[in-house]
């Protein structure tokens, strides 16, 4: 049961949860309706907590941050895909170039957005707790997506990744 008054959450696990829960609702692929309706739900109520206990402003810097963070690592697993189709696409697209300037804007908002609100070694831990977040979604993703890796073991690695 839920507490009436529940004791307020620190800035710290708010972040954590809304890293999280942010990371979870970008990765929408093999999702029915109804979890992303609750992946929209966890992430509403971990913004709010978030907002609640570390401010909107660093709320809407974090997201930001989290965002780009999502899209590298998402973008750099696609860079590193050998299938001749996924190559051909790669070069076309320069999937590593845009994975690239995606890491370099969210560590810009690090150092240009973050840091003057949180100081630069928060502003610091902050961005290792979202960049963390982001590549064991990743690694999840892949894992719950590897078909092939299914029968051969090789999706294995992405899970013991993910528990690291």
């Amino acid at each position: 049961a839920f507490d009436e008054n529940p004791a307020p959450c620190s800035s710290n696990r708010a972040v954590v949860a809304l890293c999280h829960h942010f990371c979870r609702h970008w990765t929408s692929a093999n999702a029915t309706d109804e979890e992303l309706e609750l992946r929209k739900a966890a992430l509403d109520v971990a913004t709010r907590e978030a907002q609640e206990a570390a401010g909107a402003e660093v709320v809407r810097v974090v997201l930001d941050m989290q965002e780009e963070l999502r899209r590298s690592t998402h973008l750099d697993r696609l860079a590193d895909r050998k299938s001749p189709g996924q190559l051909v696409s790669n070069l076309l697209r320069n999937t590593s170039g845009q994975a690239k300037a995606a890491a370099e804007a969210a560590a810009r908002m690090r150092d240009e957005l973050l840091a003057p609100l949180l100081g630069g070694d928060r502003a610091a831990e902050v961005y290792w707790v979202c960049h963390g977040c982001s590549w064991l979604e990743q690694n999840r993703y892949d894992y719950e997506s590897a078909l092939a890796g299914r029968l051969t073991g090789s999706r294995d690695g992405y899970l013991r990744d993910a528990k690291a």
